[in-house]
């Protein structure tokens, strides 16, 4: 699980703005899903950025791990990241 290199990211307080090259789109992560993009990069696999996600939170881990497989996905739905399941 790989940022795209394709993505311009500029941090404005709380917010990342996010520019996909590729597809000329914009995004916008805030709170937690700003949280996870910056773990996407200190995790190897999705199993190690579920643990750090659960450690940060205490919230019921099959609640997490959905929303997490979700963000994943729209992540690589949208081409801002690479994810090839192991």
């Amino acid at each position: 699980m790989i940022k795209n290199l394709s993505l311009i990211e500029t941090r404005k307080n709380n917010e990342l703005i996010i520019l996909n090259m590729n597809n000329g789109k914009y995004y916008g992560l805030q709170d937690t899903s700003l949280e996870i993009w910056d773990l996407i990069e200190e995790c190897n696999n999705e199993k190690e950025l579920l643990n750090r996600v659960l450690n940060l939170y205490n919230e019921d881990k099959d609640v997490i791990t959905k929303e997490i497989k979700e963000f994943i996905s729209n992540l690589v739905r949208e081409e801002l990241i690479i994810y090839e399941e192991i």
